[in-house]
Order: C-alpha cells, then sequence, then structure tokens
C-alpha cells in the first residue's frame, strides 16, 4: 500500500517519528495534567513520555543526520573545490570577459557580410584572444 502513494516528489522512506512524538507528545502531556491535579502515577506517565518524547526526537534526528551526510559531504566538498580553484574575483573577471568577446564576434559578422576581409581576420583574432585569456583565467 505505501507503494502505491509514492510518487517523484517522494524523497525520504516512510519512518514511524511523527506518529511516536505524537504518541509521546500525548503522555506527556497527560502526564502533566495527572500530575498537576495530583493524581497517582502522575509524576511516572509525565517521565515516561518526556522520556520517550526525548527518545524519539534523538531517533529522528540521528536519521535525518545520516541521510543528510552524503549531501552535506559532496557539497562541501564542491564548494571549497570550487572556490579554491577559482576565487569570486576571478569569476568576475572571466564573466566580464566572456561578455565583452560578443563584441568583436559581431565585427567579425558584419564585417563578413560588408566585404572587409582584412577587418574581419582582425576581429576575429581580437575574439580567438579574448578566449585564450578566458581559458588562462
Amino acid at each position: 500500500m505505501i507503494e502505491s502513494q509514492r510518487n517523484s516528489y517522494h524523497l525520504v522512506d516512510p519512518n514511524p517519528w511523527p506518529i511516536s512524538s505524537s504518541l509521546g507528545a500525548f503522555a506527556t502531556t497527560v502526564g502533566g495534567v495527572m500530575y498537576m491535579h495530583s493524581f497517582q502515577g502522575g509524576a511516572t506517565h509525565l517521565s515516561l513520555g518526556l522520556i520517550f518524547l526525548l527518545y524519539t526526537m534523538f531517533v529522528w534526528w540521528r536519521d535525518v543526520l545520516r541521510a543528510s551526510t552524503g549531501y552535506v559531504l559532496f557539497c562541501s566538498f564542491w564548494a571549497s573545490s570550487h572556490y579554491s580553484l577559482a576565487p569570486m574575483e576571478i569569476l568576475f573577471l572571466n564573466t566580464l570577459i566572456l561578455l565583452s568577446s560578443g563584441a568583436p564576434v559581431t565585427w567579425a559578422h558584419h564585417a563578413i557580410l560588408a566585404g572587409k576581409k582584412k577587418r574581419a581576420v582582425y576581429a576575429l583574432l581580437a575574439t580567438v584572444s579574448l578566449a585564450l585569456v578566458f581559458k588562462g583565467f
């Protein structure tokens, strides 16, 4: 029955922790009311409810951390390698070089359409030199 409820947005496997935490909170609430109204066993009920709730919190977060550890390690590795290999200033400079390389290409295109071979060659040389500078960074 659980398999029929899965869809493309389902990311995690079903677990008992939401219902377990609800039961622990309910037991804590009932135990607290019993304790405050001096019913026999109220303190015991409150203590067991709190222990059950704390245990559920512990194991639920343990499962969340186990599931996310691989993702966090991958993101940390990716970010550290990305920024150590290419600091932000170089990324900005490369973006400017890449955007400015469109001008000589357009110049070469218009020179070719106008039949001006020498200007087209100069424009293409400027484009290639900007590409080499881009790749150099």
